[in-house]
């Protein structure tokens, strides 16, 4: 998925490419100011000529203000990149679900997926692969640059920031997988459960079930909770392994380069370069393990997306639907100008296969049910039997207690979910009034 949506943004590869170069640059500079600005300290206290010093002060301004200029124009880049790649995917899942019965899915869960999860994708870019590959470039090149110098502690450096910044973040990221998997859908079933409790809950009072609701809600709250708590626990175990290595790539500096000053293969001032440039790298690698983690969360969340994406497309067009065999059958004639009421709604019964069906041949304007049976994917029917003719002019009232299955002939009949057997034949457009519509700016 990733790749598809770099590959519709114009000039997304380009723009990927450019970003890691800038951070490439922005983490280089805040390496190469530390390192530079030791080396002008030590040999500063030589006391050598003015001149002798004025390159590498020019050198840590240039690293100084590069460090803040290429890191602002890699955010740039990045999260334009990001951004363009989020909206053609947020796009992607609204028009997917202008065509698609999701109806009946938990509502909370739906708006996390379709907000928080389509979110998921500019991590992939800002915090996983730009981190990722341009930490991995500088502690390459730095590590050249230091050989130059001492060879050993070239390779005590390599060593140490191969460990902070792939190996830990590796092993954080095993342990904490299955808390951060979990996290992406507790994520989701709370939102639900909060939505519930929100919308309902004159209901479930008058029936004396909110606290049954109360008690799911912090039950997922909960795990949501242990979750998160094991992923800062890993995190903070995987920060201090990274501490630790930062400390063992500066005391080799120093056992590598205090033996070679004395001993005249190094001088004296470059020692501060073995010491402190260490201390910039390792400080570059201190975020990748929550990289690690949240590439973790990101795939199980773009997961959820695609899940939305597959979903099946609302049925359209004149199709056959199986009949609902042994349905009782709710039939009446309607009434011109006057109101008719239907209370024979019949009870639930096993689902089957089927599809909605707008017919040609419809007389212009009626609506016509046969032997319908309707009920809300993934469940049963709700509603079976009904069979109704409705003409222009005439009026039809569907009555009966909560839950016998009013909204769901409604959306049926609108086309929003599949029928279960039975047909819907309507060459008209259908309109709905809910009692609860919202209205938009």
């Amino acid at each position: 998925m990733v790749r598809q949506l770099i590959r519709g943004i114009p000039h997304g590869t380009r723009r990927l490419v450019t970003s890691i170069i800038l951070a490439v640059c922005a983490t280089g500079s805040s390496v190469g100011l530390m390192a530079l600005s030791g080396w002008l300290l030590s040999r500063a206290a030589e006391h050598p000529p003015v001149l002798y010093l004025l390159a590498a002060s020019v050198g840590v301004r240039f690293f100084g203000i590069g460090r803040g200029v290429f890191r602002y124009a890699e955010r740039l880049v990045g999260h334009d990149l990001a951004l363009r790649m989020e909206g053609s995917l947020r796009e992607t899942v609204y028009a997917k679900l202008a065509r698609t019965t999701l109806l009946g899915r938990h509502q909370g869960d739906l708006l996390v997926r379709v907000t928080a999860d389509v979110d998921a994708v500019m991590d992939v870019v800002v915090r996983i692969v730009v981190p990722f590959v341009s930490s991995v470039l500088v502690i390459g090149l730095t590590s050249v640059l230091i050989a130059f110098f001492s060879p050993g502690a070239a390779v005590i450096l390599l060593l140490t920031s191969l460990i902070a910044g792939i190996g830990l973040p590796w092993l954080g990221q095993r342990l904490s997988r299955r808390a951060d998997e979990a996290a992406v859908p507790l994520r989701g079933a709370l939102a639900d459960e909060v939505r519930q409790l929100a919308r309902c809950a004159p209901d479930l009072v008058a029936f004396g079930a909110d606290g049954a609701q109360l008690d799911r809600m912090r039950a997922t709250d909960i795990r949501l909770r242990d979750a998160e708590a094991r992923d800062a626990w890993t995190r903070g175990i995987a920060s201090a392994g990274q501490m630790l290595s930062s400390g063992l790539a500066v005391v080799g500096g120093l056992l590598v380069g205090g033996p070679s000053v004395a001993g005249g293969q190094l001088l004296g001032r470059d020692l501060a370069i073995l010491v402190l440039t260490p201390l910039a790298l390792h400080e570059s690698l201190s975020d990748l393990t929550t990289a690690a983690q949240t590439m973790t969360r990101a795939r199980a969340a773009l997961r959820r997306v695609i899940a939305l994406l597959r979903e099946p497309p609302v049925g359209k067009g004149d199709r056959s639907v199986p009949e609902a065999t042994g349905a009782p059958q709710a039939t009446g004639t309607p009434q011109t100008g006057a109101p008719s009421t239907r209370a024979d709604v019949p009870q639930p019964a096993v689902p089957s296969a089927g599809g909605a069906v707008a017919g040609a041949g419809t007389p212009p304007g009626e609506l016509v049910l046969s032997n319908l049976a309707a009920g809300w994917p993934g469940h049963g029917a709700v509603i079976k039997g009904v069979n109704l003719r409705v003409g222009p002019g005439e009026r039809v009232a569907i009555t009966g207690a909560s839950g016998v299955g009013k909204t769901t002939l409604a959306a049926t009949v609108m086309g929003l979910i599949d029928p279960i057997a039975g047909t819907v034949q309507s060459p008209a457009a259908i309109g709905y009034l809910a009692q609860d519509a919202h209205i938009f700016a």
